[in-house]
């Protein structure tokens, strides 16, 4: 089968790549929901569905929602399972691949290993936002090495979580070319 991949970073701000063979850059950007949590859901499915439809995806690859405990709203908490939940429907009722991954997974091998600073150069130490920060523009700056003109941080993660998702493929069909042979 050839992979027809559609990669999301769940959010408010949903960032989303996607990639099939023949392509030489992946399509991406990034679609921004609003309202209560029901008109959330509701616009989310409705796009979801749209763009699997759009894209012919065959393979639906998301961030795996992480579990936070006192640093976040129970609203945050529903809308990142509750998406998470959509997007397993939606690869239920389209007979799509699904892959779940971990963001420090991904991250790891799209930045080579590299971890944010702990602290500054005088020893004082760096807040987890901003060690968020530089993750993030890290992930940007990648995307944009590798040819990819991308400036939010939201796409450029889906991209980092995509180009996770080929190298994982390719490592399959390698795999399996090896064996046949």
């Amino acid at each position: 089968m050839v992979a027809h991949v559609l990669a999301l970073d769940i959010a408010r701000t949903t960032g989303w790549a996607f990639w099939r063979p023949g392509l030489e850059v992946p399509v991406f950007g990034a679609q921004a929901f609003a309202g209560t949590l029901g008109q959330f859901a509701a616009e989310f499915q409705q796009w979801l569905d749209k763009t699997v439809n759009a894209f012919q995806v065959n393979t639906l690859a998301v961030e795996a929602p992480i579990p936070v405990r006192n640093r976040t709203s129970l609203n945050v908490l529903i809308q990142a399972y509750g998406a998470h939940l959509l997007t397993r429907e939606c690869a239920y009722r389209y007979k799509l691949d699904f892959w779940s991954i971990n963001v420090s997974t991904w991250r790891a091998c799209f930045l080579g290993g590299m971890k944010p600073p702990r602290e500054t150069a005088e020893g004082l130490p760096i807040t987890r936002t901003e060690r968020r920060k530089w993750l993030k523009q890290s992930v940007i700056s990648e995307c944009q090495r590798r040819g990819w003109k991308v400036t939010s941080n939201d796409a450029a993660d889906a991209l980092g979580l995509l180009a996770f998702v080929r190298d994982k493929l390719e490592e399959t069909d390698h795999a399996a070319i090896l064996r046949a042979a």
